[in-house]
């Protein structure tokens, strides 16, 4: 930790280095506590570093270099050193200030965002709500200041606004989620969570929807002419892999084995890598991506020249003219789920081919089965039959 006196020209000489690994700090030799913490992006903030009545070492933000100058940074340097000395704790008392004062949609952008940004794999949709649904309702409101009544109000509001329960649902646990982080980091008191105790709506589940044979003909009818040829081998891709559509849309060409036949998801969703296997009809779509150049990912879009994002739009299209409104792209995964089982597969198999770390995820499709069951019941009837014949 460098120890050095604050001036205009030693100022000028640490904004014009910043550290090119992690953040630096500097101490001035004149006031005892005074920091410079210095950040990679070349930003600075001033801070008064102390030891508590408890023993432990706090630091009290005074502001940027930016705002605040040597001097003026050494006087409130001093002002914080007279409160430690009468037994205050400075940096307790501005966290006491700012936590009784500070609105939902603060402590969301500066506290709850960033921390699920670095831990959440699925961060589009929860940002979706967050935007949509929680912060345009109570974003201004103080964090202490929201009631259990208006949360119950607001969770019903949604499904009078033709949400499905589900989708209300998610709103409430979210919400609910980010006050017990409030209570966690002792930003509000222990049960001050107002979305505590209310009680989920009840609502018809969708089901698992699969394609039968006559529908994947279809489908494969309008994809076979769809103009959009990456969109439709995209689809393509989901059907013949059974891989979720994250998975297929972020592919890179570094992560394809042709030889091994097999297509690694470097993080899947439960964190872990994954290896899809590739079919023979999975590895004539692939192929047919690298007429042109290769370029990092297998699908570009060539607005962006990255991957798409999104084929919402195009798959609505593709699933009206095949007839086929109600299927979304989510369920042509549950669809290769039940052409494995009803082919005879064992669900074992069909668990290590769409990568379930729970065996009880894969159980869902446990009853298609039947279907295999009952032709294999049918063959005996059949041998029986011919033996008769026979005789």
């Amino acid at each position: 930790m460098p120890v050095i006196t604050f001036s205009k020209h030693t100022l000028r000489q640490i904004l014009a280095s910043p550290p090119t690994s992690r953040a630096c700090s500097y101490h001035d030799n004149v006031t005892v506590g005074l920091v410079l913490e210095q950040r990679r992006s070349g930003n600075a903030t001033w801070y008064y570093r102390y030891r508590s009545r408890e023993g432990r070492i706090r630091m009290r933000r005074i502001g940027s270099v930016e705002s605040v100058s040597s001097d003026r940074a050494r006087a409130i340097a001093l002002e914080l050193m007279q409160q430690v000395a009468d037994g205050r704790d400075p940096a307790e008392e501005m966290c006491l200030t700012v936590r009784s004062t500070i609105r939902l949609e603060e402590f969301i952008d500066g506290w709850y965002v960033p921390h699920a940004k670095a831990r959440k794999r699925v961060w589009a949709s929860e940002r979706a709500l967050l935007r949509h649904h929680i912060l345009p309702v109570f974003g201004h409101k103080s964090l202490r200041s929201l009631s259990q009544i208006e949360v119950a109000r607001w969770h019903e509001s949604r499904r009078d606004m033709g949400y499905a329960a589900g989708t209300c649902n998610r709103m409430l646990v979210l919400l609910r989620h980010i006050y017990n982080c409030a209570i966690r980091w002792q930003f509000v008191p222990d049960a001050a969570n107002p979305a505590q105790g209310i009680s989920a709506l009840k609502g018809e589940g969708r089901g698992e929807r699969y394609l039968s044979e006559a529908e994947t003909k279809r489908l494969f009818q309008v994809l076979d002419v769809y103009p959009n040829r990456m969109v439709a081998d995209i689809v393509y891709l989901l059907v013949y892999t059974g891989a979720r559509k994250s998975e297929v849309l972020n592919a890179q060409w570094q992560d394809i084995d042709l030889d091994r036949k097999i297509l690694t998801v470097p993080r899947s969703k439960s964190g872990k890598p994954r290896y899809i296997q590739l079919s023979t009809a999975a590895i004539e779509v692939i192929a047919r991506q690298s007429a042109g150049s290769r370029e990092k990912w297998l699908f570009i879009s060539p607005k962006t020249g990255r991957p798409p994002v999104t084929i919402f739009n195009a798959w609505n299209t593709i699933r009206h003219r095949a007839g086929l409104p109600d299927v979304r792209l989510h369920d042509l995964r549950h669809s290769f789920a039940s052409f494995l089982v009803n082919s005879g597969r064992s669900l074992y198999e069909v668990q290590a081919l769409l990568g379930h770390a729970n065996p009880q995820t894969t159980m869902r499709y446990a009853h298609l089965s039947q279907e295999s069951l009952q032709r294999a019941a049918e063959t005996v009837a059949v041998v029986i039959g011919e033996s008769k014949n026979r005789h």
